[in-house]
C-alpha cells in the first residue's frame, strides 16, 4: 500500500463504528464530524444527549478504549499497518497540519480528514500532544512519549535563531547549522535517528511562529517577506522565483494565481512597485529587482 484509498478509509470507518453500541456510534460520529462534517462540543452533545459533557467524555474514552483492544479484520489491519509504516517513515511523528499529505499523497476533504482523525484515534500506541499556542498538535508512537518534549524545546532554539540573524533562510542552512555548536549532542542525535530530516520538517511546518514563502525561504512569520500578506513582498517574490524582469500586468497574474485568498488589481501593484528601490525600471511597465 503507497497511500491510503479514500474508499478505504470510509470502510474502515463503518466498520469500526459497527462494533459499538449505537449510542456510542452517534456520540463519535457528532464529535468528529463523521456525516456532516461538523465537529461537535462534548456540552453540545450532551445537551442533545441529557447528560453531562463529562459522561459524553466518558463514552468517548471508552470507545476508543474498546476499539484500540477488539480484535480487527485483515482489512483493518492492512491499514494500521500502513499507517504505523508512514509513521515511522516520517521520523516517528506526524503533524496535524499535514498528517493527511504522507497518508492519502495528497490534500483531501474536511471529511476525509475527519474519518482519519477518528481512525488514529483507534489505533493501539499512537497519542496525540495537543496544540500549544506557538505549536501545533502531533501524532507521535507511545515510545516517542519523551522526544515530543523535544520536539517543542528545539522549535524554540530556531525561533531564538530567526530572531537573531533577522533574515530568511533556506532549509539546507537549516541542516547545516543544527551540526554547530549552537545545538547540544543531544539535539544532533535527535535528528539523526528514524529520518532525523524529517523531524526538522515536523518542527518547521508544526510552528504557529515561523513559515516559509514561495521560494521556499523559512524565517518567522512575523516578517512581511513571510507572511507574503502586501503587494510589496508578493512581487518581489514573484520576480526572485522567475528570476527575470516582469511586466506589471504579468505580476498581477502571477499574484493572483498564488494568492487567491484576495484579488489584486494591475494598477495597484505598479503603484506599488515604483514607490520602492528594491523594483529596478527595464522598460515601461516591466520590472525587476536588484541582485544581491
Amino acid at each position: 500500500m503507497k497511500v491510503l484509498e479514500e474508499r478505504q478509509l470510509e470502510s474502515a470507518v463503518i466498520e469500526l463504528l459497527r462494533g459499538l453500541p449505537e449510542r456510542s456510534q452517534k456520540i463519535l460520529i457528532k464529535r468528529f464530524g463523521l456525516h456532516d462534517d461538523n465537529v461537535y462540543t462534548l456540552d453540545f452533545i450532551g445537551k442533545e444527549f441529557g447528560v453531562s459533557r463529562e459522561r459524553i467524555r466518558q463514552i468517548e474514552v471508552n470507545s476508543f478504549d474498546f476499539l484500540k483492544n477488539v480484535k480487527k479484520s485483515k482489512k483493518i489491519n492492512e491499514i494500521f499497518d500502513f499507517i504505523y509504516y508512514s509513521l515511522k517513515n516520517e521520523g516517528g511523528f506526524l503533524d496535524r497540519e499535514n498528517f493527511e499529505k504522507i497518508i492519502f499523497g495528497k490534500k483531501v476533504s474536511v471529511h476525509q480528514k475527519n474519518q482519519l482523525v477518528f481512525l488514529f484515534n483507534t489505533l493501539p500506541k499512537l497519542y496525540y500532544q495537543k496544540d500549544t499556542v506557538n505549536f501545533s498538535g502531533v501524532w507521535y508512537f507511545a515510545s516517542k512519549k519523551n522526544e515530543v518534549k523535544k520536539l517543542n524545546n528545539l522549535h524554540e532554539k530556531f525561533v531564538k535563531y530567526f530572531k537573531e540573524i533577522g533574515s530568511v533562510t533556506k532549509l539546507k542552512e537549516l541542516e547545516i547549522l543544527i551540526q554547530t555548536d549552537a545545538f547540544t549532542k543531544n539535539d544532533k542525535e535527535f535528528f539523526q535517528r528514524d529520518n532525523g530530516m524529517k523531524r526538522l520538517k515536523i518542527i518547521l511546518n508544526g510552528s504557529k511562529l515561523i513559515g516559509k514563502n514561495i521560494v521556499n525561504e523559512w524565517g518567522l512569520l512575523s516578517w512581511n517577506i513571510i507572511a507574503q500578506k502586501y503587494v510589496k513582498e508578493k512581487a518581489f517574490l514573484i520576480l526572485k522565483k522567475n528570476k527575470k524582469p516582469l511586466h506589471f500586468r504579468e505580476l498581477t497574474e502571477h499574484m493572483n494565481k498564488n494568492w487567491r485568498d484576495k484579488k489584486t488589481l494591475p494598477q495597484t501593484v505598479h503603484n506599488v512597485i515604483i514607490k520602492y528601490e528594491e523594483f529596478i525600471f527595464v522598460k515601461p511597465g516591466t520590472y525587476t529587482i536588484k541582485e544581491k
